[in-house]
C-alpha cells in the first residue's frame, strides 16, 4: 500500500464509525489533496482534549492506591497521569513522591523513608514481596482458624490422648503411710461419760 489515497481509505476503515463520520463531515479532511499524515494530525487534534497541566497536577496529587489496588496498577495510573502533567525527566521523582503519600502500606512507606535514593523499580519489587507475604499469611491464618482438624489441632489431640493413656497404664504404687491410730468418733462416742458425784458435771477429776 503505497499511495496516499489507499492509506487514507485503510485508515478510515479501521478508525471506527464515529471517527469515520467526523472525517466525512469535515471538509478539510475530506479533501483528496490532503496527505495521509495531514488527515491523522487533523483527527488527532479534533479528538484530543484541551490540555490543562495545572488540573492534571491537581488530579495527580489526589491519586491514592486504594485498598484493593496492587502497586503495579497504581504505578501505571500515576505514570499515565504524569504524562499529562508533562514532567519529562521528572516522572519517576513525581511518581515516588505520590507513592509515599498515597500508598496503603506502612511497611513500604518506612522502607522509602529509610532509603531516599530508592528507584521506582525497587519500590515495585518491595511492594510485590509485601503483597505476596500478606496474602500467604492471610491464607495460613484462615486455614488454622477455620479448620479444627488442622495439623496443630491433630497434634494437640494426639498429645492429649498419649498423656491419658500413660496415666491409665501407670502402675499404682503402694503407700508407705502408716495407718492413723487416732480413735474415730465412733470409738470415742461409745464410751459413757462419768458424772461427778459432787458437781453433777462430766467428771474431769482423776479417778482413784
Amino acid at each position: 500500500m503505497t499511495s496516499e489515497k489507499q492509506k487514507k481509505h485503510a485508515f478510515i476503515h479501521i478508525i471506527g464509525e464515529t471517527a469515520a463520520n467526523v472525517f466525512f463531515t469535515r471538509e478539510e479532511d475530506a479533501d483528496d489533496s490532503k496527505s495521509f499524515d495531514d488527515v491523522v494530525r487533523s483527527l488527532t487534534a479534533y479528538f484530543m482534549p484541551m490540555k490543562n497541566i495545572e488540573y492534571a497536577m491537581f488530579k495527580l496529587n489526589g491519586m491514592v492506591q486504594g485498598e484493593l489496588v496492587g502497586m503495579d496498577d497504581y504505578v501505571v495510573r500515576l505514570r499515565r497521569q504524569c504524562e499529562l502533567c508533562e514532567f519529562g525527566s521528572r516522572d519517576d521523582q513525581e511518581i515516588k513522591r505520590q507513592i509515599l503519600i498515597g500508598c496503603n502500606s506502612t511497611e513500604l512507606r518506612k522502607e522509602m523513608i529509610k532509603r531516599p535514593g530508592i528507584s521506582v523499580a525497587e519500590i515495585l519489587t518491595a511492594a510485590r514481596m509485601n503483597e505476596a507475604s500478606k496474602a500467604q499469611t492471610k491464607t495460613m491464618e484462615a486455614r488454622l482458624h477455620n479448620q479444627p482438624t488442622s495439623t496443630v489441632a491433630v497434634m494437640q489431640h494426639q498429645s492429649g490422648d498419649r498423656r491419658q493413656s500413660d496415666r491409665q497404664h501407670q502402675p499404682k504404687l503402694k503407700s508407705n503411710k502408716r495407718p492413723d491410730k487416732t480413735p474415730s468418733s465412733k470409738q470415742t462416742s461409745g464410751k459413757k461419760s462419768l458424772l461427778c458425784f459432787f458437781c453433777g458435771q462430766a467428771c474431769s477429776h482423776p479417778q482413784n
